[in-house]
């Protein structure tokens, strides 16, 4: 028998690839630190929730949203059944009376032999196939599988390929996967369109990108790791494991990882950051500022859009204050053009001559508050919280099925929910989440090149 200490090679990956949560662990132990020794000097600085309009859509839009997910899922399912790429489940249940099998191993055949025996003589089972008693101690080879998904083929295989049902499932899954991301394009698109608004609007706003990689970059730091940590102690606590269908369809087979990592980290936090954050999240905050219609609740508020922020109260200084619409600016006669901001409706306080060189300067507006004071609402309100926790935890039970990974990934939702609370764009949480993703894909990579259980 070979000593484990003579094939110490493969698992290099496993080794670097807890060096690398090893580091960034540290790292939240120093960022923690750093944060408290801010805290203690009074130098600490929390970003506020920045000033935007709120979301101009409504209830009708997010019902547009859902039905454009299913509707792309159903026909992109049309299109795979139409060239004979189906899933396993349905080929298996297709085959149950019917089973084609191929093995890698000779010593599953007569395991197999034998429960189709015991199948013929008790009688069909309606609930599991009849493969469903073999033993899996190794790579599960004893699967119906198929090259093309079509029923009645006889199957072949390579030794050492993975099976083909495994390959089928897989790639099945992330051809309906991408029927989500163009859902939410479309979804975007129909917004823009029917509240006529930018897609910034819409979380797609790349003013302040850099500040997004900033923010996000903090969180990953200071917060993902207490992601890894809620999840040992909930799988230790319950004992349940982590189960992810991509985890079990992905197997020990190396090259499949590239279907997953299309659907884990690109597909999946693009389209769930979209849905939770933009939409759901947007809509939330939009309903929760101040009173709202039934109109506005089906329809959105995007006329006139509300300006809202973090700070401001629905008391804090008289509606359609000028100061609140305006602000005061030094500029010369060149820059001032009073005609222009009078067909505006901007209100002028304290209107001077241009040519009186004693005169207080006059007030002028920038170009996004000259751009929306036509459509600019007089009801201010602060940004509610709830929304945030809402989203987060519908987030987290969305993940139910996988185990215990519904308790951190609620503590996630969160977190990502605040990211987007403080700065109404997707790219903050769509990064953190991305990353949380490529974490756990590189996990299984280190896992099946080193062959680890």
């Amino acid at each position: 028998m070979e000593s484990p200490l003579q094939n110490t090679t493969p698992n290099l990956w496993i080794s670097l690839f807890g060096l690398a949560i090893l580091a960034l662990f540290l790292s939240s132990f120093l960022g923690w630190v750093a944060v408290g020794m801010a805290r203690f000097h009074g130098t600490l600085k929390v970003p506020k929730a920045e000033e935007r309009k709120l979301a101009p859509w409504g209830l009708i839009d997010i019902v547009v949203a859902a039905f454009a997910f299913i509707f792309m899922q159903i026909l992109f399912a049309g299109i795979a059944i139409g060239l004979g790429y189906e899933s396993l489940e349905k080929y298996q249940k297709q085959q149950e009376s019917k089973v084609a099998v191929a093995f890698e191993s000779p010593k599953h055949i007569d395991l197999i032999s034998d429960s189709l025996a015991m199948v013929n003589q008790d009688g069909a089972s309606e609930t599991s196939s009849p493969i469903s008693n073999v033993p899996v101690d190794s790579e599960p080879t004893s699967e119906a599988v198929a090259d093309s998904g079509k029923p009645g083929e006889e199957i072949s295989e390579t030794k050492g390929s993975p099976p083909a049902g495994r390959v089928l499932d897989l790639r099945y899954a992330a051809w309906l996967q991408t029927s989500a991301l163009i859902a939410m394009m479309l979804a975007t698109a129909w917004i823009a369109l029917r509240c006529q608004v930018s897609i910034g609007r819409v979380g797609w706003s790349v003013r302040r990108i850099g500040w997004d990689w900033f923010l996000a970059g903090v969180v990953i730091v200071l917060f993902v790791p207490s992601v890894y940590v809620l999840m040992a102690a909930a799988s230790m606590g319950l004992k349940q494991d982590y189960n992810h269908p991509i985890f079990e369809m992905v197997g020990k087979n190396l090259w499949l990882i590239g279907f997953a990592v299309w659907m884990a980290v690109v597909v999946a936090p693009l389209t769930e950051e979209f849905f939770f954050r933009v939409l759901l999240q947007g809509y939330l905050e939009s309903m929760a500022a101040g009173k709202v219609t039934i109109k506005e609740v089906i329809f959105g508020r995007a006329n006139p859009p509300q300006w809202i922020a973090g700070g401001l109260s629905l008391a804090d200084g008289p509606k359609d204050s000028p100061m609140e619409i305006i602000r005061t600016t030094r500029t010369d006669e060149s820059s001032f053009d009073a005609a222009s901001i009078s067909d505006a409706g901007i209100p002028l306080l304290n209107p001077v001559i241009l040519n009186d060189p004693y005169a207080t300067p006059p007030l002028s507006a920038t170009s996004s508050q000259l751009e929306s004071t036509s459509t600019l609402g007089n009801r201010y309100g602060r940004l509610a919280w709830w929304p945030t926790f809402v989203t987060g935890t519908l987030f987290g039970l969305a993940h139910f099925e996988y185990g215990v990974s519904w308790i951190p990934l609620t503590f996630l939702g969160i977190i990502l929910g605040l990211l987007f609370r403080m700065t109404n764009r997707i790219w903050p949480s769509l990064l953190v989440h991305v990353f949380v993703n490529s974490v756990a894909m590189m996990g299984l990579a280190a896992k099946i090149i080193s062959g680890v259980e």
